[in-house]
């Protein structure tokens, strides 16, 4: 819902829409100002003949101009609305008057709505739900699940990682750092070390229950951001991939920045020093994205 009148507020504020929205009401305006006139001067004829042919003659231009069947139905439909008003209109009362700008309004929030609503959404993110190989559940016994955190640029010139277990009552964490991409023989060097004070109840629950959202742009390099969760008491598995989240509009993606922002503090500190920029360039790609983000982890 914030989404939806953050774009109503975009609407009003675009001139360009304005623009579109006169192009609409122009045949109505001009056949109501016609109505208008009717009542004051004696040629009452002429401005009823005026008030039918020249609003239609600008419908029809615009139609061989190209514009839309839709945005021609909707012209059509404000037109003839606007001329049963004017023909019931009372130049002497006040309150009369004072139904034009509501109609305007009400035509302009109308369009703004519908522009509102039929802004395209494209699926974001991917989930993966699986089921785990036998022998991996068979080669973590005693292991309640694993939790791995993933963030790398788009090239994988530098990724971190983060793998959580639960063990019983025990927590354990290990963290790897590679250019080029961690491999998965690098999962093996792992050296774990018990974790104190730390709960992993919130963030297993927000990859658990994470649905897919929609956002408004679709979001190409950017970042890689993996959360995977490996419940080998179920014997399942469920990957998530929300990079790119935190570039989104505010009111957009809630579910996937909230996890990105709880899943962060896991991860180790990003190395952005000359050192690393300097063993970043035997990726061998041509172009070099450097994570600068150590105070969000």
């Amino acid at each position: 819902m914030e989404l939806f009148w953050k774009n109503i507020a975009e609407f009003f504020c675009d001139k360009y829409q304005l623009e579109q929205v006169f192009e609409l009401l122009a045949p109505c305006l001009i056949g109501f100002a016609f109505l208008v006139l009717r009542k004051i001067i004696s040629k009452k004829k002429l401005c009823l003949v005026l008030a039918i042919v020249v609003p239609l003659l600008v419908i029809a231009r615009w139609a061989d101009l190209g514009m839309c069947r839709e945005d021609l139905c909707i012209m059509l439909a404000l037109y003839l609305l606007s001329f049963v008003l004017g023909f019931f209109f009372n130049v002497r009362k006040k309150w009369h008057w004072a139904l034009v700008p509501v109609f305007l309004f009400l035509a302009y929030f109308a369009r703004a709505v519908k522009y509102a609503v039929e802004i395209p959404s494209f699926p974001f993110g991917k989930i993966e739900d699986k089921p785990l190989p036998k022998d991996m559940i068979d080669s973590a016994e005693g292991i309640d699940y694993e939790i791995r955190i993933l963030k790398a640029d788009a090239w994988y010139h530098y990724a971190r990682m983060v793998r959580l277990r639960a063990v019983g009552d025990s927590l354990f964490g290990c963290t790897l750092k590679a250019v080029c991409g961690i491999k998965d023989e690098m999962l093996d060097s792992c050296e774990w070390q018990i974790l104190k004070d730390v709960s992993l109840d919130s963030l297993k629950t927000l990859i658990e229950t994470y649905e897919e959202e929609t956002l408004q742009e679709m979001f190409f390099d950017g970042y890689v951001f993996e959360v995977s969760l490996f419940n080998y008491r179920r014997g399942v598995m469920r990957s998530l991939e929300i990079g790119n989240a935190s570039y989104a509009w505010d009111g957009e993606l809630p579910k996937a920045k909230h996890l990105e922002e709880v899943a962060r503090a896991f991860l180790p500190p990003a190395d952005i020093s000359a050192a690393y920029r300097d063993s970043v360039e035997k990726c061998g790609d041509l172009y070099v994205e450097v994570d600068t983000e150590p105070e969000e982890n």
